[in-house]
């Protein structure tokens, strides 16, 4: 069960649950105008649906454009994995952004088409310089033991953009898609689409070389415009000890939302693929007070 409490202003709310098959529980599927209507500000809702997968998602808004102005977060399962790592990092996103509003975006697109985004985020966070030649904000910045192995839960969150997720002199081994265990393969770059999750574990095996490496984001601009396409990373810092990441809430609403299964087995164990077991999640959540 997920409570979810309205606090906007002004406007209606719904709350998808990504990828999560609701199978006899379609009216908890959260979808405006199709499953439900909106919740109303001040008004509640309680979700409930059955975990019968296990694995990366996400949830977010599905009313209007409030997902990619910031209501979202991460879905975490624990069940087995198709291959061993040391610490679950938890959710990675990324998105694609821009200093004007979803909403406005969307008045642009409806006559000219999807608009160049201006840069995009590693987690919630990045620098950024405007027209006055003033640089805010901060690189994404997470620190490894060398010899541990790493889960990363990456999610495509953004509006427009297809990734190329890497981590330089790093190779990535990929142990899911989505909500489905995989045969694990390694790989020095990830394409990911919007929407999309990967699990990925990557050993922190290069401290001979240097201490800090970028982790990129390049958006494919093949199909995904951005004015700062090489300029959307963040760094792995080898020293000290791990964290788990955090979404940077200056710029993203939502935090990150764990469903804890009544009976689960350790994200780390190998296990073989195999049926996903049964599990009921229970989790709470409130949305954010400040107004779209």
């Amino acid at each position: 069960m997920i409570h979810v409490t309205n606090n906007l202003a002004n406007n209606g709310t719904t709350i998808h649950w990504h990828g999560i098959r609701q199978n006899f529980t379609n009216a908890n599927d959260g979808v405006s105008a199709i499953t439900q209507c909106p919740i109303a500000p001040g008004d509640s809702m309680t979700y409930t649906w059955n975990a019968t997968q296990y694995g990366s998602s996400w949830y977010h808004s599905h009313w209007a454009m409030q997902a990619w102005d910031g209501i979202f977060g991460g879905i975490v399962i624990h069940g087995p994995a198709t291959a061993n790592y040391d610490h679950d990092l938890g959710s990675l996103f990324l998105n694609d952004w821009d200093e004007r509003t979803a909403d406005q975006l969307y008045e642009l697109t409806d006559v000219g088409g999807p608009p160049t985004q201006q840069t995009g985020l590693i987690n919630g966070t990045n620098t950024w310089t405007g027209s006055d030649n003033v640089t805010v904000g901060s690189r994404f910045s997470t620190t490894w033991e060398s010899g541990s192995s790493y889960l990363l839960r990456v999610v495509n969150a953004a509006i427009d953009t297809h990734f190329s997720f890497t981590i330089d002199n790093h190779t990535l081994q990929v142990i899911a898609s989505d909500f489905v265990p995989i045969v694990p393969y390694t790989t020095d770059v990830v394409s990911i689409g919007m929407g999309q999750r990967y699990d990925i574990i990557v050993t922190a095996d290069q401290a001979s070389v240097a201490s800090d490496f970028w982790m990129r984001a390049v958006p494919d601009t093949y199909c995904s415009e951005n004015s700062n396409p090489d300029d959307i990373k963040g760094i792995v810092h080898y020293g000290g000890e791990f964290k788990s990441f955090k979404l940077a809430l200056s710029s993203i609403a939502s935090p990150k939302l764990t469903l804890l299964a009544r009976q689960t087995v350790p994200a780390h164990q190998r296990l073989p693929l195999g049926p996903s077991p049964k599990m009921t999640a229970t989790a709470s959540r409130l949305l954010p007070s400040s107004p779209t």
